[in-house]
C-alpha cells in the first residue's frame, strides 16, 4: 500500500504512513504545505522500496549518520553546517574531493587549520562511524597543510620571575604555575583538584579518569608538597579557581608585571615540562611517561627535537675517519712503498 498524507490529532503538519515493502511507516513531514508534503513523501517511499530491493547502504544518506554518530555521544559541535550542506546526500555517494570542498564553502575565510577541525574531522568521523555500521565504505579525506608555528616553552628562569611576582600577588597562581610546570598536568585538570585528592604522604595528585575510564596520577616533589601544604582550599578547590577560564587573566597580568614573555598556561606547564626533560637528554619513551603521554610518536614529533645533532654526527664521522687505524708507522711506509712501484 503506497504512503499516504494524513494529519495527526494534536499536530498540524503533514505525516507520511502507510506500508511500504511490508514496513510500517508513520513519520512526520515537518511541514503544513501540501505541495511540499506531497515531495517527502514520495521520497519517503522510493527510500524505503530500494531499501528493500537493494539494502539499507543504498539509501543512507548523511543525516542518518550524522544523527547515529551524535546518539553515540559523539562530539557534536560542528555538525550544524555539515548537516546543512550535505543534506540529502547519500553517503555512498560523498567523497574527500567533496568533502574538502564543503570545508571551503562552510568556512570561506578561516585558516587551514580551522577547516581541518571543524569540517574534515568531524566529516570523517561521521562517514566512517556509518561505515562501522556497514551504511557505506570508510573513507580518507586529507587535510589542508597546515604550518606549525612552534610553540614557546618556559624555561626555569621564566617560571622563577613569573612565581617571584605571583608569590606576593597570588600565592594559589604561583602555586598552580609550579604544579603545571613538575606534573605535567593539563590547567582544567590542575584546576579541578580538590584537596581529598592531594596524597601528601606520597607526593601524588589524583587526576581524575582518562577518556578510557582509567584513573591516573602525577607525582611531585617534597618541595612542591611544602607549598600546597600551606595553601587553604577555596571553592573546594585546591588552587581555588572555579574554572580553567579563571586563570588567563592573572596569568596574563603576572606576566606583564615580572616582564617577561606571555606564555599561556599550557604551553608554560605541559608543553615546557617535555622541553625541559628533552634538553637534558630524556627519551621520548621516558618523557611520554613522565607527562603520561598516550603517544609516544607524539612526543617525538611535538617535543623532541634534533638541534645540531646532524652538526654532531658529521663531526664525529670526521675524527673517527681521520684517527690512525693502529697500523704503524713502518707498515704505512711499506704500503706507500709498494703502491709507488705499482
Amino acid at each position: 500500500m503506497p504512503l499516504k498524507l494524513d494529519k495527526v490529532k494534536g499536530s498540524d503538519n503533514w505525516y507520511a504512513i502507510g506500508t511500504v515493502a511490508g514496513q510500517r511507516i508513520r513519520k512526520s513531514l515537518g511541514t503544513r504545505d501540501r505541495q511540499r508534503a506531497e515531495e517527502l513523501r514520495a521520497q519517503i517511499e522510493a527510500r524505503a522500496w530500494n531499501a528493500s530491493v537493494y539494502g539499507e547502504a543504498s539509501v543512507a544518506v548523511f543525516e542518518d549518520a550524522a544523527l547515529s554518530y551524535l546518539e553515540d555521544g559523539h562530539d557534536g559541535r560542528f555538525v550544524a553546517p555539515l548537516l546543512q550542506h550535505f543534506r540529502g546526500r547519500p553517503l555512498r555517494e560523498i567523497t574527500g574531493k567533496e568533502i574538502r570542498d564543503a570545508a571551503k564553502a562552510i568556512y570561506p575565510k578561516a585558516s587551514n587549520a580551522t577547516r581541518n577541525r571543524q569540517a574534515i574531522t568531524p566529516a570523517r568521523a561521521i562517514i566512517n562511524h556509518a561505515a562501522d555500521q556497514g551504511l557505506c565504505s570508510a573513507i580518507r579525506v586529507k587535510q589542508f597543510p597546515v604550518d606549525k608555528s612552534p610553540r614557546q616553552a618556559a624555561t626555569l628562569d621564566w617560571l622563577t620571575a613569573f612565581r617571584s611576582i605571583a608569590s606576593e600577588r597570588n600565592p594559589r597562581l604561583a602555586a598552580l604555575a609550579w604544579f603545571m610546570f613538575e606534573t605535567g598536568a593539563r590547567l582544567g585538570e590542575a584546576v579541578a583538584l580538590s584537596p581529598e585528592r592531594i596524597d601528601h604522604i606520597n607526593c601524588r595528585a589524583d587526576l581524575g579518569r582518562t577518556k578510557n575510564g582509567e584513573r591516573y596520577h602525577a607525582d611531585f616533589s617534597a618541595e612542591l608538597r611544602t607549598e600546597l601544604i600551606r595553601l587553604a582550599a577555596r571553592n573546594g578547590k585546591v588552587f581555588g579557581y572555579k574554572s580553567r577560564h579563571s586563570v588567563y587573566g592573572p596569568w596574563q597580568t603576572t606576566c606583564r608585571l615580572a616582564e617577561i614573555p606571555y606564555i599561556p598556561p599550557h604551553q608554560a606547564g605541559r608543553h615546557s615540562l617535555a622541553t625541559l626533560l628533552n634538553d637534558i637528554g630524556w627519551t621520548a619513551n621516558d618523557i611520554a611517561e613522565a607527562g603520561r603521554w598516550k603517544s609516544v610518536r607524539l612526543v617525538q614529533e611535538t617535543y623532541v627535537h634534533p638541534d645540531g645533532k646532524g652538526k654532531a654526527a658529521a663531526g664525529l664521522i670526521g675524527k673517527k675517519l681521520t684517527k690512525p687505524t693502529g697500523q704503524t708507522g713502518q707498515k704505512r711506509k711499506e704500503i706507500k712503498r709498494k703502491g709507488d712501484k705499482g
